[in-house]
Parts: C-alpha cells; sequence; structure tokens
C-alpha cells in the first residue's frame, strides 16, 4: 500500500506465479483476486480501478448507515446476512418449532441469502435490508421462482419472524404493511368424522392391504386417532410415557422439547386395548419399535405407507389445484388429519381451549385457527342440552362456561343462532 504508482487504499498488490493479485478488505472481509495479467503496470492501473469501486461502495454504505442510525430508523445491528440462521437457532426469545418447521425456515433463509447475493451484493447486514428489498424478493418469489400462495405466505412469514426476533428495534422489512399475504384457498387438511376413522381403523382387518409392520401400522394408526399426537411423536412414542393406573400419556413432543412443554392426553379404552396387544413385542424403549426405527432411517417411507393405508380405505388424500402458480397436488388428508379430528372432537365434547392446548401441548390461537372446527350440529345440539337443563335465563352464561372454546366470531355466531331458534 502506498507504493508510487498505486494509489492510496487500492490494497495489497503481489504475484503469484507469473500473474498479479490483489488482496483488499470490504466491511472486515478479505478478498484476494486475481487480475488476469503479468503486466505490472495494468496490474497498478487495475488495482487503483477496484480501490476507488470499493471505496464508493463502502462509504456509500456507511453514510447510508449513520444516517439511519441517527434518525433511528435502524439499530446498530451488525449481524450478518450469512449468519442469519446460526443467529436465529441460538437466541433464547426465538419461538418453539418443529424439526420440520426449523427445516422449512431454513429454506426461507437460504433462498433469501442467494438471492440476496445476486441482486443486493452491498447488503450485507441485516440491517441494510430495507422495505424494498422486501419487496424486491417477494416480487421474486411470486413472479419468478413461481410458488404457491402457501409457499408464498410460509416463507414470508418465516423472514418476518426471523428478523423480528434477531433485530427488534427496526421496521420489519417482511411485515404486513409492506408485503401483502396471498389468499390460500383453502389448501389446508380436512378432518375425518366419527364414522371415517372407525372405517380407517377397521381397514387393517383386510386380508387385502398388505404394508410393512402392518401390526404395527395399525397401532400407530389408533395412537394418532386417540390422542391428537403428530406423526413423529406417535412413532417415537414410550413405554415410559403411559401411564396406564392414571389411564393418562404424558410425554414431550419433538415440537416442545426445547421449552419442556408435555402433552397431557386422557387414555381411552380402544387405545388401552390396543396396547395390551403391543405389549407382545415390547423390545426396547419404543411402543412401535419396528416403525420408531423405520422413521428414523426413512421417515418418508413411513409416510408413503399412510398414504397408501388412506387410499386403500377409498380416501381422495389429494387434488389437483386450479392456481397457476402451484406445482403441486393439495395434500387434503394424511395422518396430520387426525390430530384436527381429535381437536374438534375434543373441543365439542366441552373441553375449553385451555385444557386443550394442555392435552395437545399446543397454544391456544394455534388451535383456534387451524385445528377446532365446530359442526353446526353440534352447536344446535348444545343448544338444546341447554335449554332442558338450565332454562331460557341463564342460557348465555351457560352457552358461553360450555363453549368457551370458540372464539368471539364464533360465539357471536353461537348467539346469532339462538336468536333465530327462540
Amino acid at each position: 500500500m502506498g507504493k508510487k504508482g498505486q494509489a492510496k487504499g487500492a490494497g495489497h498488490l503481489f504475484k503469484r506465479g507469473r500473474v498479479y493479485y490483489i488482496q483488499y478488505t470490504v466491511n472486515g472481509k478479505r478478498i484476494v483476486q486475481s487480475l488476469k495479467t503479468t503486466d505490472k503496470t495494468v496490474a497498478q492501473k487495475l488495482a487503483n480501478e477496484k480501490a476507488a469501486l470499493t471505496s464508493e461502495v463502502t462509504n456509500r454504505e456507511l453514510t447510508v448507515l449513520k444516517i439511519a442510525e441517527a434518525k433511528n430508523i435502524v439499530s446498530n445491528n451488525r449481524i450478518k446476512v450469512d449468519e442469519i440462521w446460526e443467529k436465529f437457532l441460538n437466541e433464547p426469545s426465538r419461538p418453539d418449532s418443529s424439526a420440520n418447521t426449523l427445516k422449512s425456515y431454513k429454506s426461507a433463509v437460504n433462498l433469501f441469502s442467494e438471492w440476496l447475493t445476486k441482486h443486493h451484493p452491498s447488503a450485507r447486514y441485516i440491517a441494510q435490508v430495507t422495505d424494498a428489498t422486501g419487496a424486491d424478493f417477494a416480487n421474486f418469489l411470486w413472479q419468478e421462482h413461481k410458488v404457491s400462495e402457501r409457499t408464498y405466505n410460509a416463507y414470508i412469514k418465516a423472514l418476518f419472524l426471523i428478523f423480528r426476533v434477531l433485530n427488534k428495534d427496526i421496521r420489519n422489512p417482511f411485515a404486513k404493511e409492506n408485503i401483502s399475504r396471498k389468499n390460500e384457498n383453502q389448501q389446508g387438511r380436512y378432518k375425518f368424522t366419527e364414522q371415517e376413522i372407525d372405517k380407517v381403523l377397521n381397514i387393517f382387518a383386510d386380508t387385502g392391504l398388505k404394508t410393512m409392520y402392518k401390526d404395527q401400522m395399525e397401532i400407530l394408526f389408533y395412537i394418532g386417532a386417540f390422542t391428537g399426537l403428530r406423526l413423529i411423536d406417535c412413532c417415537f412414542l414410550k413405554w415410559k410415557d403411559i401411564h396406564l393406573e392414571q389411564k393418562i400419556i404424558k410425554t414431550i413432543p419433538e415440537k416442545t422439547k426445547r421449552i419442556k412443554r408435555h402433552a397431557v392426553i386422557p387414555l381411552t379404552t380402544q387405545l388401552e386395548d390396543k396396547l395390551k396387544v403391543a405389549v407382545e413385542w415390547k423390545r426396547d424403549a419404543y411402543v412401535l419399535p419396528d416403525v420408531a426405527d423405520r422413521y428414523k432411517r426413512n421417515p418418508d417411507g413411513i409416510r408413503k405407507d399412510i398414504i397408501k393405508i388412506l387410499n386403500y380405505t377409498g380416501f381422495n388424500t389429494t387434488e389437483e389445484s386450479d392456481s397457476l402458480q402451484r406445482k403441486k397436488n393439495i395434500c387434503r388428508y394424511g395422518f396430520h388429519s387426525f390430530r384436527h379430528t381429535y381437536a374438534s372432537l375434543m373441543a365439542s365434547r366441552g373441553y375449553n381451549i385451555n385444557m386443550l392446548a394442555k392435552v395437545l401441548a399446543d397454544d391456544t390461537k394455534t388451535l383456534e385457527k387451524y385445528y377446532i372446527n365446530i359442526d353446526d350440529k353440534v352447536i344446535k345440539d348444545t343448544f338444546n342440552d341447554l335449554m332442558g337443563g338450565s332454562g331460557k335465563n341463564n342460557i348465555k352464561s351457560e352457552i358461553i362456561s360450555r363453549l368457551d372454546y370458540l372464539s368471539e366470531l364464533e360465539l357471536n355466531s353461537v348467539m346469532s343462532l339462538i336468536k333465530s331458534m327462540t
């Protein structure tokens, strides 16, 4: 640096073999680059040009940041874009998430980082990601990457969450005010009726149904139907989690391991009878030893067999999407449908939302939004029961106490129904 013929700040010029290289620093990162010439005069000229360009970019970034900090637009947060995922994982304040959810978050971060490096290379810190940058990425997702409405929302929501956790002091470039969400057109899973659950569970008696570890797969379905646990938790359920004397299953789901939140589930007679059958093959900690071992090696194999069983039962598990954006078929029925059904049935039979949250180791908002769907017939039957036992004067307070798992909107619908019937 500072040699005659070489501009100040042009970096360190050196030869490697016959070719000249330049070494310089940008934002604390050392960069070594070949100048692709053996002529020293040409090399010095290229080095000076590189220094001028680097200085301009660096000074511009620093100026923008300093002005923004002075106006309290951004914090002095210096988390680098390529550190986002590691910092988020190690952040104690981040919400609890399952392994699959974290995998989805990581996909969003990786895609955003790759895109940012290509289209906004000067934005190396998350404090440099502006509203315009966030909107630009959202447009890329929709127009170029051609993701479905659901995937689009999942990526934007994931990035909003991650930026909120890592950089609380600044405006979030993925907030709703900056990037609107897409309508998902009811692409979620359907729940089973009680009759459909009976049909699914009885299909295992059909000798025409062929699947690996059929006897253990049958009990897997029983566990899903009568506990509402997710697939991974059903596969890895352990004998120590089953308390026959207390008639409960107490386990920590994979999704809530980090915060050690237990699911405390009443043990039904149907499931208890099946678990007594499982005792016959008891050989290690797992209730379903072969299924657990297979899930560790090949979880997709388990999922494919579940779909095969549901298809054999007569369910159309997928349907084609009429959206030009969506590349995959919509999954309508799967093992997770048991969780939707379990939550709705428990709610319709009098479990309030707080109790159900304890049973399923979930939060009340998630249960209200995704899992609890009360049929009109259930609402009418509950109304009729209350009319017979409580009298009209106490109907409103009784309904509120019996149906406090309903959201405010749903409760208003119930009260409207009462008015129309009285």
